[in-house]
């Protein structure tokens, strides 16, 4: 994907997005009639249109030099919870059973790095991250885990 990308459109891609891009083929890996190419490519043109929704007011050479974002690269499944902003990794958890307990850890460990950002410490000295992702791969909770943990860790999250 990443030579592709430099060789096509001549985006140098780091990191953040590739990882977004990877969990995308990786949705598309579980459907039928995959093909590695024929999915980067797809990849890359969906991309490339949300760029353009993305960038379509600003000036032609502002166009130009901009360069695609991790949402670029996200699937459907994945923007809607990113879009959703504060309180969006509540909704993954509303519709499953016996979550409860799940969303109370995850608003203390809020708390928590939001309190250490005000006193100017470093939130992950405040607690151990070790986590285990009980399930089936890419079930729904294993699956967002990841998500909510970055949306906690930005605090972009908020549970009520």
């Amino acid at each position: 994907m990443k030579n592709a990308a430099l060789s096509r459109y001549n985006w140098n891609l780091d990191w953040p997005i590739l990882r977004a891009g990877l969990r995308t083929l990786d949705q598309e890996k579980r459907k039928p009639n995959f093909g590695n190419a024929g999915s980067v490519n797809n990849l890359l043109a969906t991309a490339v249109m949300r760029m353009e929704a993305r960038t379509g007011h600003l000036t032609p050479q502002q166009r130009a030099d901009a360069m695609p974002i991790p949402e670029d690269f996200m699937s459907e499944s994945d923007i809607a919870p990113a879009k959703a902003g504060p309180g969006g990794a509540k909704a993954v958890f509303d519709d499953l059973i016996g979550c409860k307990a799940v969303l109370q850890k995850l608003a203390e460990w809020q708390a928590t790095i939001t309190a250490c950002q005000r006193m100017g410490k470093d939130p992950l000295e405040s607690f151990e991250l070790n986590f285990t992702s009980v399930g089936a791969p890419g079930g729904t909770v294993a699956g967002w885990g990841p998500l909510c943990m970055d949306s906690i860790l930005q605090g972009s999250c908020c549970w009520a």
